[in-house]
This record gives structure tokens, C-alpha cells and sequence, in this order.
């Protein structure tokens, strides 16, 4: 969960830059959503680090710097979508063998969200249309997982 932190606010100033409008709402309310969801972990959350979970954070560190040095918002915005991608992957692993530990409708939720913000652009450009496109994909994966999960648990 730690590994969200600023990436999704990178990608909410890397689409403002590159002139985003009405499809800032996702990643805008997805920050929110994770600041919350962060919050309530301290308190309610399983705990602990695995050593996916260090690689991970070990892979977003070394993204965040490469951002850094390049100082593009594409390239901040494809490296954000990287680095969520393997957080994304340890949440759907996650689901796929504990299918109860996540709430299948906020995934679909998030996964629609991205379906209308990807509308919400206005014009084909695939720099504005390529996060809102990942969160389709990605949220829409967790589901997925889960259901897979709970049916090799029958």
C-alpha cells in the first residue's frame, strides 16, 4: 500500500501537464480513495512486508528516480503505470489466494471509472488515455482474481 503514495499524484500533474481536463476526476478521486483506504490499514490492515513486497518497492524506488532525471510527464506517467502495475500484481496475487480480503465491487467500481474516463477525454491521445485505460485493465483484474480464487477454494 505504501508504493501509492505519490504515484498516483504523479499521475494526476503528468496528465495536467500534458493538458488533461474532465479525466483528471479518476486519479484526482482515486488519490483520495487510497489516502483513506491507507489510513484505515494502519488501523484494521494485515500487516507486515514480504519479500515481493520489498521488490516492489525496490522496482518504484528506482522508477521514481529514473522520473526524476528525465523530468517528462509521459515518461513519469508510463513509469507511474509501472509501478502501479506490480503493486497491481501483489494485490491480485493477493486476491487470487486470500479471495475475501478484497471488495469485489470498489475494483469493478474503479474498473468502470476508467471505461468513463477514458471518455471523459474528449480526443484520441493515447498519453491522456493511457492511465485511465491501465486502471480499466488493472481493477478489472483484481475481480477476476478473486473469483478464480474462491473457485479453487471449492
Amino acid at each position: 500500500m505504501v508504493y501509492l503514495f505519490g504515484i498516483r499524484e504523479i499521475s494526476f500533474f503528468s496528465q495536467l501537464a500534458k493538458g488533461a481536463t474532465f479525466s483528471l476526476w479518476l486519479p484526482g478521486v482515486d488519490t483520495i480513495a487510497i489516502v483513506i483506504t491507507f489510513v484505515l490499514s494502519l488501523r484494521y490492515g494485515v500487516g507486515g512486508f514480504s519479500k515481493k513486497d520489498y521488490i516492489a518497492l525496490c522496482v518504484a524506488a528506482i522508477g521514481l528516480v529514473i522520473w526524476y532525471f528525465t523530468q517528462e510527464a509521459a515518461v513519469a506517467l508510463y513509469l507511474v503505470i509501472g509501478i502501479d502495475a506490480i503493486g497491481t500484481y501483489l494485490t491480485i496475487d493477493k486476491a487470487y489466494k486470500d479471495p475475501m480480503s478484497e471488495t469485489a465491487s470498489a475494483w469493478l467500481f474503479s474498473s468502470v471509472a476508467g471505461i468513463f474516463s477514458m471518455l471523459s477525454v474528449g480526443s484520441f491521445n493515447i498519453v491522456l488515455l493511457s492511465y485511465p485505460f491501465y486502471l480499466f485493465i488493472a481493477c478489472g483484474a483484481v475481480p477476476i482474481a478473486m473469483e478464480l480464487g474462491k473457485r479453487k477454494l471449492r
